[in-house]
């Protein structure tokens, strides 16, 4: 929350407007956005009348007396980035310590504490504007250091190679930019006068170009023209000549923010703000010791030395690890899609020393093989050439011969004109570009052609082969194609012989069964008309015994009636 209300002060400062005002006759610096001014307090937890106070006035001291000057509109807006300037570089800067002590790995008593890293570094390009000013300097200067290490990576190897092998080694000044890196940090160089000049306690802008003109006037890397006005000088940088414009260099080299404006900030409700600005404020006030200082320690809070010093780090860094380059080019200028603006890209590859790059690599040797390896690939082609003679004994002399023949009459261009394809050095042949490929696409050719030869010898012994492997396939096929068919027709008879079979064993089935069930009638019936006579009699037989069981019972209770009777009359 701290952070974020950090970021809406920078906000807040950045669309603050000042405005004249005229009191008793003098005229005085005021803030014309109230409304800005108010949510700024707001969130600062600053009153506004020591933010217009801070912002539109600078109190010194003078003999013992404390004495307070009214500020010009320009001077108070001026004061006003340099606070946000400040601020912002804070929270950067503190962002960035956190987020590196979040993710740097710790310390493992397994993998111990070296670990590689993978870094990207996103710069600015090349800048030239109409007004280039200390920002711009800055930045060229920075890619003047990358423009060195990049030539350094890429052609310093190369020029060394050349040297140790005694060949002519091409014209390097076009891409060497040492001149321009001694004129900006060299001894006397613009950083060593800069600085001196903000040392000095009433340091001028024009005193520094007058002095950087004058020391460095031997330099080639250095403009001087007469129609330069006094606060401005020009640098003939590697991509393209810039003129600087020299005001305001000393005030923001030294980058000092007023008293009343640190004040104003140390007391702010904003932890963050406050801690940060009074930490800076009890630095400045440190006491410092009596004597002169040296010059090193006079200048190492100046920002175009730790800007130096920070660069020199990170190219001890890069210088460290393995480089990789991508140049971004813009297309046009419009940022539309699909639109590609030549003149604006071919001004880019040229501001980045690309052009300058690949017309130094056109006249370089990109291939490059050893006398032995040269003999071994190419040894048998010498049979072309009825002049060529080769065996002498010596693999230098046979190598050239040999190349002198393959490629006669090839030549290359450079800035000075026509040169041999291929270059002799103590140890490899040297080729430029396509004088290689050339020999080895008649290396090919004649590979091609005896392939051509053994595939006319091969090809019928193959295509015999396939014709006799396809017979026996075919006849196989045949074979199985035919059981197939004899199985499928065997089966089918099967399957005849089997219906007849069982519809004749049906029908002798269904006649056996009319038979049976016929003598299974008869038997019946016969059964019945047996069993009727007797059963008629058993009919009668149990009725006549049943009428004379009611007879008999009858009789038997009248008895026990009777008797009954008789005793109850008793």
């Amino acid at each position: 929350l701290h952070l974020m209300r950090s970021l809406c002060v920078i906000l807040q400062l950045g669309n603050l407007t000042f405005g004249m005002d005229v009191v008793e006759g003098e005229e005085r610096s005021t803030i014309s956005s109230p409304d800005v001014l108010s949510k700024l307090s707001s969130i600062m937890g600053v009153s506004e009348q020591e933010i217009e106070s801070a912002m539109t006035k600078r109190s010194f001291s003078m003999r013992g007396e404390e004495v307070t000057i009214a500020l010009k509109d320009n001077e108070a807006k001026d004061g006003c980035d340099a606070l946000a300037k400040e601020i912002y570089a804070r929270v950067f800067d503190l962002l960035v310590a956190k987020i590196n002590d979040r993710t740097e790995p710790r310390s493992s008593p397994t993998h111990g504490t070296d670990y590689g890293t993978i870094s990207l570094l996103d710069i600015f390009g090349f800048e030239s504007f109409t007004v280039n000013r200390f920002e711009q300097l800055c930045i060229n200067y920075a890619n003047e250091r990358l423009q060195q290490k990049y030539v350094g990576d890429n052609f310093q190897a190369i020029k060394s190679e050349y040297e140790d092998e005694g060949i002519n080694v091409f014209d390097f000044s076009l891409i060497d930019n040492s001149h321009v890196m001694e004129l900006l940090e060299g001894k006397l160089g613009l950083i060593t006068q800069l600085n001196e000049e903000c040392v000095k306690k009433n340091g001028e802008d024009e005193n520094f170009v007058y002095k950087f003109n004058l020391v460095n006037s031997d330099s080639s890397s250095l403009i001087q023209n007469p129609l330069h006005r006094n606060y401005e000088f020009a640098v003939r940088h590697y991509a393209a000549p810039i003129k600087y414009d020299a005001r305001k260099f000393i005030e923001r080299n030294l980058d000092k923010i007023p008293a009343d404006l640190l004040k104003c900030a140390c007391k702010s409700t904003n932890p963050l703000i406050r801690e940060e600005f009074q930490q800076l404020s009890s630095k400045l006030e440190a006491p410092k010791s009596a004597g002169p200082k040296k010059r090193s320690e006079a200048t190492k809070h100046f920002v175009v030395t730790k800007f130096k010093q920070q660069l020199t780090s990170l190219m001890s860094l890069i210088e460290d690890s393995r480089t990789r380059y991508i140049r971004c080019v813009k297309p046009n200028k419009s940022s539309r899609p699909k639109i590609m603006d030549h003149t604006h890209t071919v001004s880019q590859l040229e501001s980045a020393g690309l052009v300058t790059a690949i017309i130094i690599s056109r006249e370089s040797f990109p291939n490059r093989l050893s006398y032995e390896l040269v003999l071994e690939r190419f040894r048998f082609l010498s049979y072309k050439f009825d002049d060529c003679r080769l065996g002498c004994g010596n693999v230098r002399k046979d190598a050239e011969e040999l190349l002198n023949h393959l490629l006669k009459g090839i030549s290359a261009d450079t800035h000075s004109g026509k040169a041999k394809a291929f270059a002799c050095g103590k140890t490899k042949v040297y080729f430029r570009a396509g004088a290689l490929e050339m020999i080895e696409t008649i290396r090919q050719e004649h590979y091609a052609k005896a392939a051509i030869r053994l595939q006319a010898w091969i090809r019928p012994i193959s295509l015999k082969q396939i014709y006799q492997k396809a017979r026996r396939g075919i006849i196989l096929l045949q074979s199985e194609v035919r059981r197939l068919i004899a199985s499928k027709s065997l089966a089918k008879k099967l399957r005849s012989a089997l219906v007849i079979q069982c519809f004749f064993r049906k029908t002798l089935a269904s006649m056996e069964i009319t038979r049976r069930r016929e003598n299974h009638a008869a038997t019946i019936i016969q059964t019945r008309w047996r069993g009727m006579k007797p059963r008629v009699e058993f009919i009668n037989i149990r009725v006549k015994t049943i009428q004379i069981q009611s007879m008999a019972r009858m009789m038997m209770a009248k008895k026990t009636v009777s008797s009954k009777r008789k005793e109850r009359e008793e």
